[in-house]
């Protein structure tokens, strides 16, 4: 596949409506000011888990934090939206490399790898 035809299918991809809404949706995230501290909290406390993890120091109390904020983000219907949004167009994604690569592959090696050594 030469390049052109890359840049073709990349802009066709952008003409999408999944694409357009997951844009559209990701704005939507970046201009709702309600949502900042919560996405500061949910940030910091992924950073804390990560130099506990670092540490070797129990993470519990922090994991169980980090799952409350994640619940109460996922509860707002502009990160349900972006999620949904997001969701589909790596399921419209998938679709596209499984049908460029489909041929490349030998779908029996995909299941065994080691299958032409039988």
């Amino acid at each position: 596949m030469n390049l052109l035809l890359i840049t073709e299918l990349c802009n066709k991809i952008k003409e999408t409506d999944l694409y357009q809404d997951l844009k559209k949706a990701e704005q939507d995230l970046e201009n709702d000011m309600n949502l900042f501290p919560l996405f500061s909290k949910y940030q910091t406390i992924q950073s804390q888990i990560d130099d506990a993890l670092k540490q070797n120091i129990d993470t519990t109390k922090l994991k169980r934090e980090f799952i409350e904020v994640k619940k109460e983000l996922e509860k707002d219907p502009i990160v349900k939206n972006y999620l949904t949004c997001y969701k589909n167009m790596n399921s419209f994604l998938d679709k596209i490399t499984h049908l460029i690569f489909k041929d490349v592959v030998d779908s029996t090696l995909i299941n065994n790898p080691f299958q032409r050594w039988k």
